[in-house]
């Protein structure tokens, strides 16, 4: 309400926002007189403030724990969560209410004995929100737990999809939400508030969001309104959100009405899926909200309509009313159902159809692209501080970095203890044995087939051709810590971190049906494996080939001798 009339905060005022989460769009607002803006986090039930943090220009966190207070971030069997993995914030300490007044069963639900206390008697209470740690320790807050939804199988915070369309320059507000549509089916649906002056598409914000989301994550719709409602204390009246309509939505591509008979009762299939009353002749399955088990029923209702040989993944070559008429117009049923791979000349040329990387300053080959053209440096030097902290942490004689031949500097990873171990289905105790050449080859393997586009069913059979470098993490992080960590079964060790198993193992925690070939030919195993899923692609052995390599030096600010 102030900065809407118009106040500026200027130094000395110090602002302290509490209550419903401080979004970055209001904190830059915040920030514009130069006056100090504090973010302070705490439910009721630990006596209102547990958090606090100074808010800058980055992105809001909720800090770190205030005196005689402890967070801990845990998983649903209350065990501690390493940093990087999201969980339930549980709160101890001083300020942890006794519970609540006659009601002893929630009480019991909420208020827990703390198993991680020194001191006899103490308790946590269990905020009901998700939260992730920092490297710094301070915390990231995500969302509400109750707010985890699932749709077509897969877990969802919707507190990600509201955060990833707030950080975008179009947006000053968003609100995500699942609407079950008349066949039971949930649909993701987000509410956005543009901002001012702005005048984005639908087809504008899906593709920046799929920038930074995975293609489940993306809403299928999209609703641009004035304002957000609110309830009388200004919190987000979610339940007075209008209901998503059947009108098409506003697409970049104008409205052609389809034409010929084919056209008409593709789009007729389309809009009775889709629920939208109308379809034109341009329009993207996907940009109206299909996805990849809609795909499925429009595939069974199209073959039906048509007598075609049409398959699944050919939806996806075909993602347009006229391009996909023109398919099943063209080309009559096979006698011969059964799809055979062979190999053929007319078919040498190979299409490069998504792309993932993470490299030394840039998350994606879009940004290293940038930088390159930027003539932005990579490379960095280490300093002592960062060299005596390596000995400590990695066992190393300090006398080592004594050799005047050393090159103490290197091309670094960020945030390199960051991984979604669940969303891969993942333990946190096994997550934490694995090399991270490992993990990351497999976020970005999945990272490369969202890219693609390709369809979460996964038709058709799919390669991997993949290595890696040796495990400087086993050697120097794991074996260390051996005995004093308990790590007595040494098989999820070995998966972990011998490069022997990095394919077969990302092939299966991607449902990947094709060959699986370990690559190893030194400096040159990356250019290989892409030489070798070409020809995997020509043979007839897939349909579709993931190549890459992975090599992360651990410790990454372990200097190398000049040679």
């Amino acid at each position: 309400l102030l900065t809407d009339a118009g106040f500026r905060a200027q130094p000395p005022f110090r602002q302290l926002c509490g209550g419903e989460a401080l979004g970055r769009e209001l904190a830059q607002r915040l920030l514009v007189g130069g006056a100090e803006l504090w973010n302070l986090y705490g439910p009721t039930e630990t006596t209102i403030w547990s958090a606090v943090t100074a808010v800058g220009p980055g992105p809001v966190h909720i800090g770190h724990a205030i005196a005689h207070t402890q967070l801990r971030v845990l998983d649903h069997h209350r065990r501690l969560l390493p940093v990087g993995v999201p969980g339930e914030l549980a709160i101890g300490g001083a300020g942890v209410a006794q519970g609540y007044l006659d009601r002893p069963a929630l009480t019991a639900e909420r208020f827990i004995p703390d198993p991680y206390a020194t001191t006899p008697g103490a308790r946590l209470y269990r905020t009901g929100d998700q939260v992730r740690r920092r490297g710094d320790g301070s915390l990231d807050y995500l969302g509400r737990l109750d707010f985890q939804v699932k749709v077509r199988g897969h877990r969802i915070e919707l507190g990600e999809v509201e955060a990833a369309l707030e950080a975008l320059e179009d947006v000053t507000a968003a609100v995500a939400v699942v609407h079950r549509r008349e066949d039971g089916e949930g649909r993701l649906v987000a509410y956005v508030v543009p901002a001012p002056g702005s005048t984005p598409t639908v087809d504008l914000l899906r593709r920046r969001l799929s920038d930074d989301l995975p293609a489940v994550m993306v809403p299928a719709v999209l609703v641009l309104l004035e304002r957000l409602p609110l309830t009388p204390n200004g919190k987000v009246d979610r339940r007075a959100l209008p209901e998503p309509g059947s009108e098409r939505p506003e697409l970049e591509t104008p409205m052609v009405q389809p034409q010929d008979d084919a056209e008409k009762t593709i789009a007729e299939i389309w809009g009775r899926l889709l629920q939208i009353d109308q379809v034109g002749l341009h329009d993207n399955f996907f940009d109206l909200g299909g996805h990849s088990i809609l795909a499925i029923r429009v595939h069974e209702e199209i073959q039906r309509a048509f007598d075609t040989d049409l398959t699944l993944l050919e939806l996806f070559e075909y993602p347009t009313v006229a391009a996909l008429a023109q398919r099943v117009t063209r080309r009559p049923a096979a006698a011969e159902p059964i799809r055979r791979r062979r190999p053929t000349a007319a078919t040498s040329d190979i299409a490069v159809i998504g792309l993932a990387g993470r490299f030394p300053g840039a998350d994606d080959p879009d940004q290293l692209w940038h930088n390159l053209c930027a003539g932005v440096e990579s490379v960095r030097d280490f300093s002592d501080d960062e060299l005596r902290d390596l000995c400590r942490d990695a066992g190393i004689d300090p006398a080592t970095f004594d050799d005047p031949t050393l090159v103490k500097r290197r091309g670094c990873l960020d945030d390199l203890d960051r991984f979604d171990a669940p969303f891969f289905g993942i333990s946190p105790r096994e997550a934490e044995l694995m090399d991270p050449q490992h993990r990351l080859f497999l976020e970005v393997a999945a990272q490369a087939l969202d890219h693609a586009g390709h369809p979460d069913e996964r038709d058709g059979a799919i390669g991997l051709f993949a290595g890696t470098s040796l495990s400087g993490y086993l050697l120097h992080y794991v074996f260390p810590h051996l005995a004093t960590r308990g790590f007595d079964n040494p098989w999820p060790m070995v998966l972990g971190n011998d490069k022997d198993h990095l394919a077969t193992r990302v092939s299966y925690l991607l449902g990947l049906t094709g060959p699986s070939v370990l690559v190893q030919t030194a400096c040159s195993t990356g250019l290989v494996a892409v030489h070798m899923a070409r020809r995997a692609l020509l043979a007839g052995e897939c349909d579709l080939a993931i190549a890459g390599a992975a090599a992360v030096r651990i410790p990454q600010s372990l200097p190398h001798p000049y040679l």
